[in-house]
């Protein structure tokens, strides 16, 4: 799902965000290609590389933590979360509360 919202959005991020992933605007040109001319979505998810996807944050709550960590030490004051949520919202909103109650401490 993650992948799927890069290859609609990824294009239209920031020179910021795309310098922070190591990334320029041509890299994700292929992708857009594929998705807005060629109209395939499978082809432009398949086109969405690990480079792409640090912009967002997957797995266990532990993993989750742990990504998060570093921004809060940082100063971070605001986090906030999806969508997209997971191929199981509510397994993802029950993952959350695990990491809301984590930072709140």
């Amino acid at each position: 799902m993650l992948a799927q919202k890069i290859a609609y959005y990824g294009h239209a991020l920031g020179p910021l965000i795309w310098d922070r992933l190591g990334l320029t605007q041509a890299d994700f040109r292929p992708i857009e290609h594929a998705m807005m001319v060629e109209r395939n979505e499978a082809k432009a998810i398949n086109l969405v590389d690990e480079r792409m996807l640090r912009i967002g944050i997957v797995g266990s709550a532990v993993d989750v933590i742990a990504r998060l960590e570093p921004l809060v030490a940082a100063g971070v004051q605001h986090l906030s979360f999806g969508p997209p949520l997971g191929p199981q919202p509510l397994e993802a909103v029950t993952l959350l509360r695990t990491v809301i109650t984590h930072f709140r401490r």
